[in-house]
């Protein structure tokens, strides 16, 4: 379950920062020096870490359901 939930916070993240505008990027990780423009990779990315994101967590809040009630339930 640790597994999981970190995979699904690790595509929260990613997803934080694809939708972070591009001023605000630039600002905080780029400086003045490289500006970065945001473009059909990131949106891609951005899908990726969504659908990963989501099938990890449900599956691994399946898995935390499951094994609760079979540890609940009388032998």
């Amino acid at each position: 379950p640790l597994l999981g939930v970190m995979v699904a916070a690790t595509m929260l993240w990613a997803i934080v920062c694809g939708l972070t505008p591009d001023e605000r990027w630039n600002e905080r990780f780029a400086g003045q020096d490289a500006p970065t423009r945001s473009g059909w990779t990131t949106i891609a990315a951005v899908i990726v870490a969504l659908a990963l994101g989501a099938t990890v967590a449900m599956a691994t809040l399946a898995f935390v359901a499951q094994r609760y009630f079979e540890s609940s339930a009388p032998a």
